[in-house]
């Protein structure tokens, strides 16, 4: 229940900040590996300005070097041709380096909100280790979620807590909510996000879907047990 509640909360907090968008990406991540190619829709939102909008795209590259993640990708034009409700443009990504990069967007015609209308790239060494990745994620979410049990069982079998600290339970209990908050806040809140990328530049999002799904809420209830 508390955590429904902090997701309302931080949801409506971003609804609030969260500048107009004028396009869209879809996806609005991707997940690739090097010389990996993906597709992503550009969405024009705004149909009542003057065609056409050539929108050009912006790389948040510290090396001043637009190829080091992923190839440089060409302007769009929306023209009358794409014109209609809410036209669509596609756009390819081929990852060239691993890391993780923010692409945004352009246009002299309209005003695009670089907040809200981007797309966040992680650029993986090999689809293998991005596999390996997320199994030895699940694997210590299991073992980690068994490790609380034995001392339930024991306490069950002896209908005693005797030996058992009540400090330790009270110190899980802190630890567990700063640690539900921190994954959920992080992995849900596009404003937390763009902070950790303006500390990290290219560094990869540290709370993967494992983490926040399942973790919270079978893993800290158990810790809670």
């Amino acid at each position: 229940m508390h955590l429904v509640v902090l997701y309302y909360f931080v949801f409506c907090i971003n609804f609030i900040q969260a500048d107009e968008s004028v396009i869209s990406f879809k996806p609005s991540s991707l997940s690739l590996a090097i010389n990996d190619k993906q597709s992503v829709d550009v969405r024009l939102l705004k149909t009542n300005v003057t065609f056409p909008v050539s929108i050009s795209f912006l790389y948040d590259d510290e090396r001043n070097n637009t190829e080091y993640y992923i190839d440089t990708i060409p302007d769009i034009i929306f023209d009358n041709y794409t014109t209609g409700e809410n036209p669509v443009q596609t756009i390819y990504v081929i990852g060239r380096h691993e890391g993780h990069l923010v692409l945004t967007a352009q246009s002299l015609q309209i005003n695009i909100s670089t907040l809200v209308d981007y797309v966040l790239i992680d650029v993986a060494r090999s689809k293998v280790l991005d596999i390996l990745i997320q199994v030895v994620g699940w694997i210590y979410f299991a073992a980690w979620s068994i490790s609380f049990y034995p001392q339930i069982i024991l306490n069950f079998r002896r209908h005693s807590v005797i030996g058992l600290n009540f400090d330790f339970l009270a110190l899980n209990i802190l630890g567990h909510s700063c640690y539900s908050v921190f994954n959920l806040s992080l992995y849900i809140s596009k404003n937390i996000q763009q902070q950790y990328y303006a500390r990290h530049q290219h560094g990869v999002l540290p709370v993967l879907l494992n983490d926040v799904s399942l973790k919270l809420l079978f893993f800290s209830s158990h810790s809670f047990n």
